[in-house]
């Protein structure tokens, strides 16, 4: 139990922290936050922080074929087992790189 909390505990921080330092920019956002692939793995998807950033009320946060989202596929078998409703994700299209914004 100790491990899984201690686990649990630094992958939240590490959200929080980690994808503000390092990682790559999908969307120009008025913040640091970053997209990390190896914080989104050992998080469940949390670590594409620069998508969440960007479309903060969508429920996937992985937006592109790589970008791994078990959160997201989570969500996707509540939906199917009729659980959830009304889920809200970001579309593709609507995304604005640094390099446009400038």
């Amino acid at each position: 139990m100790f491990a899984r909390i201690v686990f649990g505990l630094h992958a939240t921080w590490l959200v929080n922290s980690a994808t503000h330092m390092w990682g790559g920019r999908r969307f120009a956002t008025r913040d640091d936050s970053r997209n990390n692939w190896w914080v989104a793995l050992i998080s469940f998807g949390e670590g594409w922080h620069n998508n969440h950033h960007a479309h903060p009320t969508s429920a996937r946060h992985g937006l592109a074929w790589y970008e791994f989202d078990p959160s997201w596929l989570l969500i996707k078998l509540l939906k199917a087992c009729g659980i959830a409703k009304s889920i809200q994700v970001a579309t593709v299209n609507s995304r604005m790189t640094d390099r446009q914004a400038a």
